[in-house]
């Protein structure tokens, strides 16, 4: 989530993105660094999203738990677009100087909440087959162990995922917009990060394998694969098709890395890590409107691309955060629109998502 402020913060700096802004001024190194963290930001995310899903469901009713999470999705997607994103909408139609009432009746963007439609409809879709195939999924958590190669887990991954995209594509209309939020091919896409948590968190043995990709392979495959991304956009035909897979394969690479460098690194609880975790939906939803503003303030300015992009990093995280920890987290009412929830007490997450316990057993299984 806080890497999405990294990602838009560079983006009006970066020559290829296409962003809702662009500075005069522009970085190659930037753009490198844009396409990276898009490369495998939102796919981590939703192997995330998958894995909590799953955990979720596991407590109780399973039709109360995705009622609430659909609430938690549906309610700050809705309050945020028809506040902050018209706000926005504003803002830019200012700045070129168009009449803002005209643009904000053209139409609002969903913009970057786009990831909480897609979730949506994910989860809804994932919903019936959790249910049905929770017992083969037990089956397997009792037979399938660590001892998979790491190789063989990662062709499997790459498979399902180009073989998903692939039949979105079949159907010809993959690319074309439904209710113009979303498309067949990016559900599709993102379906199985979002499958593969929820396998990942019934059978450990998978998870235990996904953990031990080198994390010094991410070093090597996250240029690759951005740059073979960025060939795959721009040119047609056969290497093209295989650059795709290739692609496919880097991002599960990241995924497995960041996931076991967090459960490394972050070995226990800390004031930090809690207001991180408490505030990165607030932070995330109001970020972009906040990007916007700063880049807009930034852009007659002299100051080098670093300095404007240093800038805009901390003034987002520091006021986005202020403001939930200030205005949003103190007020029920905010915490429901903002977050989809009132606010609860500190409550002890199950051992096996604690993070001292993730980072022994990624530890151990490493060992």
């Amino acid at each position: 989530m806080l890497l999405g402020i990294v990602l838009h913060v560079t983006a009006p700096y970066a020559p290829k993105s296409e962003w809702v802004l662009h500075d005069p001024d522009s970085s190659r190194a930037l753009d490198w660094i844009f396409h990276g963290i898009h490369l495998f930001r939102l796919p981590a995310f939703f192997w995330i999203s998958g894995y909590f899903f799953a955990m979720t469901m596991s407590r109780g009713n399973a039709g109360a738990v995705l009622g609430k999470r659909l609430v938690r999705l549906v309610v700050p997607l809705a309050v945020t677009w028809l506040t902050l994103n018209v706000l926005q909408e504003v803002a830019l139609a200012l700045k070129e100087h168009r009449n803002p009432v005209a643009a904000v009746l053209d139409g609002v963007p969903v913009g970057h909440l786009w990831f909480l439609v897609d979730l949506a409809i994910i989860s809804l879709i994932a919903f019936v087959p959790l249910q049905i195939g929770i017992e083969p999924l037990r089956r397997a958590a009792r037979t399938v162990t660590g001892a998979i190669p790491v190789p063989t887990l990662l062709l499997i991954l790459t498979v399902c995922e180009s073989l998903a995209v692939l039949s979105a594509r079949a159907t010809g209309v993959g690319y074309e917009y439904i209710a113009n939020v979303t498309t067949l091919a990016r559900v599709a896409t993102y379906f199985p990060y979002f499958a593969a948590g929820i396998v990942m968190y019934h059978v450990p043995g998978l998870r235990q394998v996904f953990l031990r990709i080198p994390p010094l392979l991410a070093l090597v495959a996250l240029p690759l694969g951005t740059w073979a991304a960025t060939w795959r956009r721009t040119h047609d035909g056969v290497l093209a098709e295989l650059a795709g897979p290739f692609e496919y394969l880097v991002v599960w690479i990241c995924i497995g890395v960041i996931l076991q460098l967090f459960y490394r690194l972050v070995r226990r609880e800390s004031r930090m890590v809690r207001l991180v975790c408490e505030s990165s939906y607030s932070v995330y939803l109001m970020h972009h409107f906040v990007v916007v503003l700063v880049t807009i303030a930034l852009l007659p300015s002299s100051l080098g691309i670093g300095a404007k992009v240093a800038i805009g990093i901390v003034t987002t995280f520091v006021l986005t955060t202020a403001i939930h920890v200030a205005v949003v987290a103190r007020s029920p009412v905010l915490q429901f629109l903002l977050n989809g929830r009132p606010p609860r007490r500190a409550r002890t997450e199950p051992a096996e998502w604690q993070p001292s316990t993730l980072s022994s057993r990624a530890a151990s299984s490493a060992s």
